[in-house]
């Protein structure tokens, strides 16, 4: 399955400890952030009122004029919604989850670098080094509550499970494999890429390994819709299928700086993984090769966020880690690249991320000065509109507009707008919690209704009142 595992070059134990202490400080301030009600993203609170739904065994998919865009597949809120039942509370059940995920994903690129021929402190280091480069180029996913890591946490399962009989993978690793790939994309439904990788792999590897894969992917997968369809009906394809999103490929070379630190320890490891030339060898690389399209083709879509490119790094770390047994054999300026890309890169994302998280831990403290806000829009008699869902949330209340898929429909033009305005005049909401400033497509759409607004609070919040009818 590889090749034998040298021992581990004196300097990992030293950059094994660094990192640690690097990882273990930022996840101290993540861990200590989980449970304090406070928002980290607006996902956090949508995903949150849907579970709430869910756990009330309201049909989540259910068109409810521009409030109710559930465009992600059902686990990703079932999964949010059991856990806050037991835990009290949605956003820290998600929270608790995407910190989980990210952990299992860690563990299985530390058996995955094992595979490929590291030794275990080397297979270790790997681990850490993908939880570091993580919280910091993934910092906006660092603990908070989004299903992106659940379904990377099922689908790695399974990319370890069906490695584990190599070189040839056995068909009950085969089956089980795809039952987690498809567990995984109830999840997120944009997790193709590893299926996809997968795939190419088998069919260069082996005909009948890759018909017995197709085959229980292909029966996994019906299984699934049709359970999906049976719960939802044909609401849950509209919403999540049919969902509307704008695309624009002008976008896409912005976001390859959130690429930039996966591809620097992908190199490093590339041509040694290319000289290693066993199976697994192979399939990471197709992995990453596949991750980098994909993740630059669902980059132009409008509303993704650098999740988009989580399977590169997923794929890059185990590739960084074949180039440890290689080291002695480098020229001495090659092995110095090499160590200051694998160290210096997560050091450097370390010390441009620290601000950031000092300001996510300073909402420890500044928890009390939202009482009276939350209190505001609880008491509110009719609906109210949060720009912030996670505020709609804590108050116990549902979101009346959901700002980025109400929005990003709205973009479709001028019949758009005024269906929605129409909608609004209709049905107003009687609070609005709008930061100063926001010039988004709500905003700007509800202008000609602004009039008929009073701001009630403006610290720490904004509250904008409905006028009394005259």
């Amino acid at each position: 399955m590889s090749e034998g595992k040298a021992p581990a070059p004196r300097w990992v134990l030293p950059a094994l400890i660094v990192l640690s202490l690097a990882t273990a400080a930022i996840m101290a301030v993540v861990l200590a952030t989980t449970f304090v009600r406070i928002p980290l993203i607006s996902n956090e609170g949508w995903s949150a009122i849907h579970a709430r739904h869910a756990l009330a065994g309201v049909n989540l998919y259910t068109p409810n004029g521009y409030g109710n865009f559930p465009n992600y597949p059902p686990l990703a809120f079932y999964s949010v919604a059991w856990l806050g039942a037991l835990i009290g509370d949605m956003v820290y059940s998600g929270r608790a989850l995407a910190i989980t995920g990210m952990l299992i994903v860690a563990l299985n690129v530390g058996i995955l670098s094992r595979r490929l021929g590291a030794s275990a402190p080397v297979a270790v280091l790997g681990a850490v080094m993908y939880v570091l480069l993580t919280l910091t180029v993934g910092r906006f996913y660092a603990g908070v509550s989004d299903p992106q890591f659940s379904g990377h946490a099922l689908q790695t399962l399974g990319l370890v499970l069906l490695t584990r009989t190599l070189p040839k993978p056995s068909v009950p690793t085969l089956v089980s494999a795809a039952l987690l790939m498809v567990l995984g994309g109830l999840f997120k439904n944009n997790l193709v890429v590893l299926p996809l990788a997968i795939t190419l792999w088998l069919a260069m590897l082996d005909r009948r390994a890759l018909l017995v894969w197709i085959a229980a992917g292909a029966a996994w997968l019906g299984l699934a819709l049709a359970v999906c369809y049976a719960v939802f009906g044909e609401a849950v394809f509209a919403q999540v299928l049919g969902h509307e999103r704008i695309y624009d490929p002008g976008i896409i070379p912005a976001s390859f700086r959130w690429m930039t630190a996966y591809l620097l320890m992908a190199a490093i490891g590339i041509p040694s993984a290319l000289r290693l030339g066993t199976p697994l060898a192979r399939l990471m690389l197709i992995y990453f090769a596949v991750a980098v399209a994909i993740g630059l083709a669902f980059a132009g879509g409008v509303g993704v966020n650098l999740n988009t490119y989580f399977d590169v790094a997923i794929a890059a770390v185990p590739l960084a880690t074949t180039v440890v047994p290689a080291l002695p054999r480098m020229r001495r300026a090659w092995r110095i690249a090499v160590y200051v890309v694998a160290i210096g890169t997560p050091l450097y994302m370390v010390v441009f991320t620290a601000r950031p998280f000092l300001a996510r831990l300073e909402n420890v403290w500044n928890v009390d000065k939202y009482d009276a806000a939350l209190a505001m829009i609880a008491a509110a008699d009719g609906p109210v509109y949060c720009r912030e869902p996670t505020w709609c949330y804590w108050a116990g209340r549902d979101n009346h507009i959901d700002y980025s898929n109400a929005g990003q429909k709205l973009s479709a033009g001028p019949e758009a707008v005024a269906a929605f305005q129409a909608w609004v005049a209709a049905n107003p909401p009687v609070l609005m919690q709008v930061p100063e400033g926001d010039g988004g497509f709500i905003v700007r759409s509800m202008g000609a209704f602004t009039a008929n607004y009073v701001e009630v609070m403006s610290s720490p919040m904004r509250l904008l009142a409905l006028r009394p009818a005259p």
